[in-house]
């Protein structure tokens, strides 16, 4: 055999000398509520200043796009607790 074949096959031997049939991780438990909200993406309006005073408008529409995101993630924690106080 020529040495690249060899060096081939020590290569293979070696990568599945790092294989192993390790334990599990338990599988992840996902919890479906009915009764929450579904969360929507967030998203910001896109930027486009051509003036100084436009950034004071763009900064507006970003704060107020951060504000609604916010708020939707506040009533999905809510909906969660109270679904987690009900079932204690």
């Amino acid at each position: 055999m020529n040495n690249i074949a060899v060096g081939l096959i020590i290569l293979c031997l070696i990568s599945l000398a790092g294989c192993s049939s390790g334990q599990r991780l338990p599988e992840p438990v996902i919890i479906t509520s009915g009764s929450c909200p579904e969360v929507k993406v967030c998203t910001l309006r896109a930027a486009k200043p051509a003036q100084n005073n436009d950034l004071e408008a763009d900064l507006e529409r970003a704060i107020e796009d951060w504000a609604l995101c916010a708020a939707q993630i506040d009533e999905l924690l809510i909906c969660q607790e109270n679904d987690r106080a009900k079932t204690r």
